[in-house]
């Protein structure tokens, strides 16, 4: 059965950040959906379709939330698109391509007209005598193991890849100890030789890297300057962490990343954590557009009011397994962008 971050499990926002009908117009997506889970024609579909965008659409709420509730309700009628799910169906290659391929796009808050044409064309492939799959419960399950499986699987590959790189085994030379050698020269022509011999130091491209601790491997390093998946992830995790002590804003969050000597961020104690300083090597404005990027896309939720802060998301706490290489090839393209906008060419 999937189920919800116990820190985001609610569909609504408290008084004074929430709408005075949008309590209502959640029962009212709960009744209209157990008249068509029970009989499913097109008129109790309309007022159904209705109050599923209207749950939707509110803030806070998104594919995830709103169709594993209705999976919840009657999972014989209504398929839940959440992460995994998603994945299974569109990425896994366990769904026919030909099939995928009629499916809509997956937008992160996806009209009732495009989900319904999910529903029916996954429905109708799940009757079919070829599918090993004969109902949205054995779908869900399906996802998750198979979900489960490949994740173990990515682990054992990184670990065999971090044991042959510890013994220095070359790709083709499994198994055969090696030794490798580096030119070394510290500074433009070797400027700084001196400082770095008698210190006892080696320093490449520091400045232009940061600290290294932010990244979990070489091959995240080589990208250029930063990694987004890595950075982005690391965001989230500091996001968990801090919030173990209180909620907090965009400002001290990013304070935190930066290594910021703010009062408020010394007398909460938030130096002790974890991520603290772990993107002093990157600009501010890219951390903070970072963040606001994880806000928008619903990894991490922000509360409205005079005062905003951020919470942990169960999309933001699983963003290791939604992320997509398109997802961060987007947002790579929008940060090009920002920042052909800030500096024109002359």
């Amino acid at each position: 059965i999937p189920v919800l971050n116990p820190q985001n499990a609610t569909f609504y926002y408290f008084v004074g950040d929430r709408a005075d009908s949008d309590i209502d117009e959640l029962w009212e997506l709960f009744e209209t959906a157990l008249d068509y889970a029970a009989n499913p024609t097109a008129e109790n579909r309309a007022p159904l379709s209705k109050y599923f965008d209207l749950a939707i659409r509110k803030k806070g709420n998104g594919n995830s939330k709103i169709t594993m509730g209705l999976y919840w309700i009657a999972p014989n009628a209504f398929l839940n698109l959440d992460q995994r799910n998603t994945w299974y169906i569109y990425e896994s290659g366990k769904i026919p391509s030909d099939l995928v391929q009629t499916l809509p796009a997956i937008q992160a808050k996806i009209p009732s007209s495009k989900y319904f044409d999910i529903v029916e064309k996954l429905r109708d492939y799940l009757q079919i005598n070829a599918s090993p799959l004969k109902d949205f419960k054995e779908l869900s399950f399906e996802a998750w193991r198979y979900s489960e499986q490949v994740n173990q699987e990515k682990k054992q590959e990184l670990a065999q890849r971090a044991d042959r790189t510890a013994k220095g085994a070359a790709v083709a030379d499994e198994g055969v100890e090696t030794t490798h050698y580096w030119i070394y020269s510290p500074g433009d022509g070797a400027a700084i030789w001196d400082e770095c011999y008698n210190g006892g130091i080696m320093a490449i491209g520091w400045d232009e890297i940061g600290d290294l601790s932010a990244y979990s491997s070489k091959d995240e390093i080589e990208y250029n300057g930063y990694d987004l998946n890595t950075t982005l992830g690391l965001i989230l995790q500091t996001l968990s962490d801090v919030s173990q002590k209180k909620y907090y804003g965009a400002t001290i969050l990013i304070d935190v990343l930066r290594e910021s000597q703010n009062k408020r961020v010394l007398s909460d104690g938030l130096d002790a954590c974890k991520g603290y300083g772990k993107l002093v090597g990157v600009k501010r404005d890219d951390v903070q557009f970072l963040v606001e990027w994880l806000i928008e896309n619903e990894y991490i939720r922000q509360t409205r009011g005079p005062y905003p802060v951020l919470h942990p998301t169960y999309n933001g706490e699983h963003y290791s397994e939604v992320i997509t290489r398109q997802k961060l090839q987007a947002l790579k393209r929008k940060l090009e962008n920002t920042d052909t906008a800030q500096n024109p060419e002359e």
